[in-house]
């Protein structure tokens, strides 16, 4: 039995024969077991002649959960069996639909003997070979770069590249979320040429990776951006201040001002956005949407301090160099946030998540499952869904291509 997913009335033409719904009861899966089975599987089946897929969809929820208020949308469209695609001799076309459960109420005296919700989907399903490729459709994957997708050589390995492109060629809905700038990360993830979204700046955008364009953008609102900076320059901290002017990205700096530290970060990057300024009216120059500070904590954790309610501040020291770091968003740039947004625009029902360290909790706590690599830090993997290999070990493209069963 073989099952592959077509995008919505793509198989129109060879006629609908089912339905299946893929369904949701209080944020989880809610699936129904068979009273002949001891196995579970989603709502669905046989689309009646005089009846049509969403007629049908909203008829098969109801006797097979006993849902009586849903919303209910198509997702796409499938087919499963031996031959090939249409042969109805050989297996049977159909549409996919999503369903958010509002209210659940008993079965009705239907073959369906229970309902059960699931964080994940169990070892045990009736149709092993077509329910889990569903449900890769509506999945948005996600993980981190640094320590979690990227070697500690701060590569993506061959074996990464070649997972990740093949499986989003076939289908995959796949994001990394970074606090990397585009275009650091493009370099860093070359081997990754799927054209794909991309979270940068720990959620200030999200880009597309192969054309550039920006689908999603979070600047400093009104007079923030200058109230930082005067904060900042009153704790004795030079930062880089990132922002767009006339359509190009740019990071600038007080050249006579900034420490040791930073001026080692400068020099080992050869950046056409690095812009050194002399006053400090030239940092606040453009579209300003990030502050990076490195510096001793001591003298950052302070400032940390008295921004972290108005803003999205992260703090904590590099993996490479060991230095700290205080960085500066507008508040809704989060990597969770900006997951939430791509999971919209995709049309996308659940996430699933890889991270290694303890900036990646806000979207470990809003994923539906959330994997940490073997480094981790162990406060996530203490919230985890489960631990996988670590970064060296290819983890998260070897759990990719386990558990994302595209056809």
């Amino acid at each position: 039995m073989r099952c592959k997913t077509f995008d919505l009335e793509e198989l129109k033409q060879y006629g609908y024969k089912y339905v299946v719904i893929l369904s949701e009861y209080n944020g989880k899966l809610l699936l129904s077991r068979h009273k002949q089975r001891t196995t579970w599987e989603p709502q669905g089946g046989k689309i009646e002649p005089d009846e049509t897929p969403l007629e049908a969809a909203k008829r098969e929820l109801f006797e097979e959960s006993g849902a009586t208020k849903f919303s209910i949308q198509p997702l796409c469209d499938y087919w499963a069996g031996t031959g090939m695609v249409g042969e109805k001799e050989t297996g049977g076309c159909g549409v996919v639909f999503t369903a958010q459960i509002e209210v659940l109420g008993d079965i009705p005296d239907s073959e369906m003997a229970e309902v059960a919700s699931f964080d994940t989907l169990p070892n045990h399903l009736t149709y092993p070979a077509i329910t889990p490729v569903l449900m890769a459709r509506q999945t948005l994957y996600v993980s981190d770069l640094d320590g979690t997708l990227l070697k500690s050589s701060q590569t993506t390995s061959d074996y990464t590249n070649t997972v990740i492109n093949n499986l989003v060629q076939r289908g995959m809905h796949f994001s990394y979320a970074t606090a990397r700038s585009s275009a650091t990360s493009t370099i860093v993830a070359e081997g990754i040429r799927a054209e794909i979204p991309i979270i940068v700046y720990n959620g200030s955008f999200i880009i597309d990776n192969l054309t550039g364009e920006h689908l999603l953008e979070q600047y400093f609102e009104d007079d923030a951006a200058s109230r930082i900076l005067s904060l900042l320059d009153g704790h004795g901290i030079h930062p880089l201040v990132y922002s767009f002017s006339n359509g190009k990205e740019r990071y600038r700096y007080e050249e006579s001002k900034i420490n040791d530290c930073t001026k080692d970060f400068i020099g080992t990057r050869d950046d056409c956005r690095k812009t050194p300024v002399h006053t400090f009216e030239d940092l606040l120059d453009g579209d300003i949407f990030h502050f990076s500070c490195i510096d001793e904590e001591n003298i950052l954790r302070p400032a940390y301090e008295q921004l972290k309610e108005e803003f999205y501040c992260t703090i904590g020291n590099d993996i490479y160099s060991g230095d700290c770091w205080l960085e500066i968003m507008p508040k809704e740039a989060t990597k969770a946030n900006a997951i939430h947004k791509l999971k919209e625009m995709l049309g996308c029902k659940r996430v699933v998540v890889f991270g290694d360290g303890v900036n990646d909790v806000p979207m470990f706590e809003q994923a539906h499952e959330c994997y940490a690599v073997a480094n981790a830090e162990e406060s996530l993997k203490e919230i985890a869904t489960d631990v996988i290999l670590s970064n060296n070990e290819d983890g998260v493209a070897k759990w990719l291509e386990e558990h994302v069963p595209l056809r």
